[in-house]
C-alpha cells in the first residue's frame, strides 16, 4: 500500500495498522483516506474478514441489548397493566389526588409482596402437590419456626408442620388498617411479617381472660372498669392472639397497622384439622394448650390488673415447651397428675363394682348393662365418649353388643343371648353348651375378663377414618391405630389405662395376633395353612394364655357383628353362624398338637360334612373349599357342581392346584376378597359362577406370566380382588365381564398386588351392546386358544398312555 507523499513502508505491521484504520473508518462512517486501498489478494481477504467480523460483533451486542430491554419491558408489563387498570378505576370513581396516590402506592406494594407471601396460581398449577408444599414450606418456615411450639412440631411431626404452613393465609394491609377491634371475637392466630403494627391494649379490673359475647355491652365495650394503657408498637415477627387457637376469646384491644404491612393468619379450625393428622401431635398440643391457658390465668389472678393476653411473650411459650420436652414438673403439674390419678381410681372402682355384679349375676338385664357399661368404660359414653366424638355410633353399638354377649355367656343367660333371634334360626341349646364349654376351656380370671371387655370396648376405635389417615401408609390397619394409641397414653383410652401392667401387655399381644391372623378369613376358606403356621409361631412366642384370650375375644367380636341393628341379644350368633364358628374354634384348639395343614383341612372337612359334600379326592377338597368361599348352603350345591362341571379338565385341575395349595413349601397366591367376588358373581345373573371361575383362571395366568409371584420376596403373595368384586356386582353385560382380563392392571402396594379394573371399562358395565376392540379381542382369543391347545395336548398324552400295551420279555 502506497500513501501519497510518503515513502513505501517496509514495516508490515505499520502497513496493516493503516489498513485496520481504513476498515474501521468504513464501519463507523468516519473519514477514510482514499489513497489507502488493498492491492494484493491477502490485503483484500484481510479487509473483508475484518469488516465481516466487526459486523457480527456489533450485531451480537445489539441483539443482547434488545433482549435485555425486552426482558425489562416484560417484567414491568404486569406492573404497568396494574397501574393502567387502577388509573381507569380511579378516574371512573372520581377519586381525588390524595386517595389516588394512596391507592396506587398500596396497589404497587401488594404487587411486589404477593409473590413473597404465597405461590402464584399459575406457578402452583405447574408443580406437583409435593413440590408446591416444599416451596410453601421454604417461604413460610423462617417466620413460623420462630414460635417454640411450631418449631417443636416441625422437628417431630413434619407432615403436620407442612399442613400448617399450607393452611396459613397471607394478608396485606394498608396503613392505619384495623385488623380487629375491642370486643370482637378472636378466632385466628396472627403472625406479623413485614411492616409496622400497633396494639392498643385495655386493662380491666375483676374480669377473666376467657369471655363470651354475652359479656360485652351493647356497643361492644366489655363490661367492667377499664382504662387504655400504653400501646405496643411492633415490627418484625410477632405472634398475636395465640390463645384463640385453644379457646374462644373476646378482644380487649385494637390491633392496627402503622404502615403497609403483611401478616399470616391461621384459624382455630384449620389448626385442629392439621394437628389431627397425628395422634401424638394431638397429645403434645393438648398438653401445651392446657399449660398455656393455665399460666396466663394464673398470671392474671396474681396481677392487680389483667395482662395483655393478645400478645403473650415468646418466652412464655418457650418455657412451656422446655418443660414438656424436658420432663420438668411444677407443683401444679403434680396436683394435676394427682387429679388424674384420682379420676382413674374412680373409674377403676366403678369397673370393679360392675365386674363384681357381673360375676355374681346381679347385673345381666339389657337395660342395666346399657346404662352401667358406659360408666365403667368411658369410651362408650354418650355423648362424651370417643365413639361419639368420631361419629362412630354403629361401631359403639357393636362394641356394646359384643360386651353384653360375653357377659351373657359367662352368666349362662341363654334367654337374653338369643332374645332377638328368629325361632327357626335360633341358636340351639346344644351349641350354647358347646360355646360355654369353650369359654370354660379358656379359664379366664376376673382380671382377664376385665381385659377382654376393654378389648371389645376399644377395638372399633381403630377403624376411625381420621385415625387411619393419620397413620403411615404401610401401617393403616385398626390394630396399628390401637397399638399407637396404647403406646402413647393420651387419656383417650381411659379403660386401657385402668388395666394393670400384665393385662395391658396381654392385650397388646392379643392385638398383634389379630393383625397377623384373620380368623374370619379362615372361616370363609380365604386363607391357607400358611397362615395357621404363622399363628402357631406367634402363639409359641406369646404363650397359651394369650392364645386362649385371643380365641375368646374373637368369639366376642363375632357376637357383636350385627350390634348396629340391635343390642338386645346376639343377632349374628344364630345356629348357622355358630356352627361355622365352632368348627373353626375346635380346629384351632389343636394348634399345638396338629400340623397347620391338618388343622386347615379338618375345618374344611367339617364344613363339607355340614352341607353333605364328599371329602375323599383332591377335587372333593377343592369343591369343599369353593363351597366355603361362596358361603354355600345345601340348596346351592347343585348349582356349584353344575358350574364346576362346565370347566374343562385342565381348567379344573388348575383350580384344584390353587385351592389345595398350602403356601408352606412354594410361593403361593392368596386372593383376598375372593368370597365377595364369587358371591357377587353368583348373585349377578349376567355373570354366574362359571364365568367368574373362567376369568379367575385368566387372572392367575396373567400374574404368573408377568412374574409377580417369582419376583415376590414373600412366601405368600397377597392379591386384592376388591375392585374386581365391586365391578362384578354391577356389570350387566356378560360380554363386558368376559373382556375384563384385557382391561385389568396390577398395582403393587406395600408388598401386595391390587387388581384394578380400568376406569374406561367400568363405564361400560351397563352397555349391553358393547363389543370389544378387535385387537384386544384377538389377543384374548389367542390366549384362550393356547390354553385349549394345551388342554388337548394333555388329553392326547393321557389317552396314549392309557392305550399303550406294555411288553414283556419272554
Amino acid at each position: 500500500v502506497r500513501l501519497e507523499g510518503e515513502d513505501v513502508f517496509d514495516d508490515t505491521a505499520h502497513m496493516y495498522l493503516h489498513c485496520f484504520y481504513w476498515t474501521l473508518g468504513h464501519l463507523t462512517g468516519g473519514q477514510v483516506n482514499p489513497m489507502i486501498a488493498p492491492t494484493t489478494y491477502a490485503e483484500r481477504v484481510y479487509t473483508l474478514s475484518m469488516v465481516s467480523v466487526s459486523l457480527l460483533v456489533v450485531g451480537a451486542n445489539i441483539s443482547k441489548m434488545t433482549n435485555a430491554i425486552a426482558d425489562l419491558q416484560r417484567a414491568n408489563l404486569e406492573a404497568t397493566d396494574l397501574r393502567r387498570r387502577l388509573s381507569h378505576v380511579l378516574r371512573a370513581s372520581n377519586a381525588d389526588s390524595d386517595l389516588s396516590a394512596r391507592v396506587m402506592r398500596f396497589g404497587m406494594y401488594v404487587f411486589r409482596r404477593k409473590t413473597t407471601l404465597a405461590l402464584q396460581t399459575t406457578i402452583k398449577g405447574l408443580l406437583s402437590s409435593a413440590l408446591a408444599g416444599e416451596l410453601t414450606l421454604s417461604q413460610r418456615s423462617p417466620y413460623l419456626s420462630a414460635h417454640p411450639l411450631l418449631a417443636s412440631i416441625r422437628g417431630r411431626f413434619p407432615e403436620v408442620y407442612l399442613c400448617l404452613c399450607e393452611s396459613f393465609e397471607a394478608h396485606i394491609f394498608a396503613e392505619a388498617d384495623v385488623i380487629f377491634r375491642e370486643g370482637s371475637m378472636l378466632e385466628s392466630l396472627y403472625v406479623t411479617i413485614h411492616g409496622g403494627f400497633r396494639l392498643d391494649c385495655h386493662a380491666h379490673r375483676h374480669t377473666g381472660m376467657m369471655r363470651g359475647p354475652s359479656e360485652s355491652s351493647s356497643n361492644g365495650t366489655p363490661v367492667g372498669k377499664s382504662r387504655l394503657v400504653e400501646g405496643l408498637t411492633m415490627s418484625g415477627i410477632h405472634f398475636i392472639c395465640e390463645a384463640s387457637l385453644f379457646a374462644p376469646m373476646t378482644s380487649r384491644s385494637v390491633f392496627r397497622t402503622t404502615s403497609f404491612a403483611d401478616a399470616l393468619t391461621l384459624g382455630a379450625e384449620d389448626f385442629a384439622n392439621c394437628v389431627a393428622k397425628s395422634p401424638k401431635c394431638v397429645v403434645k398440643v393438648y398438653k401445651y394448650a392446657a399449660e398455656f391457658i393455665r399460666k396466663i390465668n394464673r398470671t392474671q389472678a396474681m396481677a392487680a390488673e389483667t395482662i395483655d393476653f393478645e400478645h403473650v411473650p415468646i418466652s412464655v411459650s418457650k418455657e412451656i415447651i422446655d418443660k414438656l420436652e424436658g420432663g420438668g414438673r411444677t407443683d401444679s403439674s403434680i396436683l394435676h397428675t394427682a387429679s388424674e390419678s384420682s379420676a382413674c381410681m374412680t373409674s377403676k372402682d366403678k369397673t370393679a363394682k360392675i365386674l363384681r355384679r357381673i360375676r355374681d349375676g346381679s347385673m345381666s338385664e339389657h337395660c342395666h348393662l346399657s346404662a352401667e357399661l358406659p360408666k365403667a368404660f368411658e369410651e362408650l359414653k354418650c355423648p362424651d365418649g370417643i365413639y361419639e366424638g368420631l361419629n362412630m355410633q354403629a361401631e359403639r353399638s357393636r362394641a356394646m353388643n359384643a360386651m353384653m354377649s360375653v357377659i351373657w355367656l359367662l352368666q349362662d343367660r341363654y334367654d337374653l343371648f338369643t332374645a332377638c333371634q328368629r325361632p327357626r334360626d335360633r341358636l340351639s341349646e346344644e351349641l350354647w353348651s358347646d360355646i360355654r364349654s369353650f369359654v370354660a376351656w379358656a379359664g379366664l380370671s376376673d382380671k382377664l375378663v376385665h381385659a377382654m371387655l376393654v378389648f371389645l370396648a376399644i377395638r372399633g376405635i381403630g377403624k376411625a377414618p381420621p385415625l387411619l389417615r393419620a397413620m403411615p401408609r404401610d401401617e393403616r390397619t385398626p390394630e396399628d391405630v390401637l397399638t399407637t394409641m396404647m403406646n402413647n397414653p393420651t387419656g383417650r383410652l381411659p379403660s386401657f389405662e385402668a388395666l394393670g401392667p400384665e393385662e395391658r401387655s396381654l392385650l397388646e399381644e392379643a392385638i398383634s395376633i389379630h393383625k397377623s391372623f384373620n380368623f374370619a378369613q379362615m372361616l370363609q376358606g380365604e386363607n391357607m395353612p400358611y397362615h395357621i403356621a404363622v399363628l402357631r409361631n406367634r402363639v409359641d412366642s406369646h404363650g397359651d394364655q394369650v392364645f386362649k384370650f385371643y380365641m375368646v375375644s374373637l368369639l366376642g367380636v363375632m357376637c357383636g357383628l350385627r350390634g348396629s341393628e340391635t343390642t338386645e341379644g346376639s343377632m349374628f350368633m344364630d345356629h348357622g353362624n355358630a356352627s361355622t364358628l365352632m368348627a373353626g374354634v375346635h380346629a384351632l384348639q389343636h394348634l399345638r398338637q396338629a400340623s397347620p395343614r391338618s388343622i386347615f383341612w379338618s375345618y374344611i372337612g367339617e364344613r363339607a360334612a355340614m352341607v353333605g359334600l364328599p371329602f375323599t379326592s383332591l377335587e372333593d377338597l377343592a369343591i369343599a373349599r369353593l363351597a366355603c368361599l361362596t358361603r354355600a348352603k345345601r340348596p346351592d350345591l347343585g348349582y356349584i357342581k353344575a358350574e364346576w362341571a362346565r370347566l374343562s379338565r385342565n381348567e379344573r385341575e388348575t383350580l384344584v392346584r390353587h385351592l389345595v395349595d398350602d403356601g408352606l413349601h412354594a410361593p403361593s397366591l392368596v386372593l383376598t376378597f375372593l368370597p365377595s367376588y364369587l358371591t357377587n358373581s353368583m348373585a349377578n345373573k349376567s355373570v354366574g359362577l362359571y364365568r367368574a371361575l373362567f376369568v379367575l383362571l385368566e387372572l392367575m395366568e396373567t400374574i404368573a406370566h408377568n412374574g409377580h409371584l417369582s419376583r415376590s420376596d414373600c412366601q405368600v403373595l397377597q392379591v386384592s380382588l376388591q375392585d374386581l368384586a365391586d365391578f362384578t356386582a354391577s356389570v350387566e353385560s356378560p360380554r363386558v365381564f368376559m373382556a375384563i382380563p384385557g382391561y385389568i392392571s396390577f398395582a403393587c402396594k406395600h408388598g401386595r398386588l391390587d387388581c384394578v379394573v380400568s376406569a374406561k371399562h367400568k363405564e361400560r358395565c351397563a352397555d349391553l351392546n358393547w363389543s370389544d376392540d378387535p385387537t384386544n379381542e384377538m389377543r384374548v382369543v389367542i390366549r384362550r386358544m393356547e390354553r385349549r391347545m394345551s388342554v388337548m395336548g394333555s388329553e392326547l398324552e393321557r389317552l396314549q398312555r392309557k392305550a399303550s400295551v406294555p411288553t414283556f420279555a419272554i
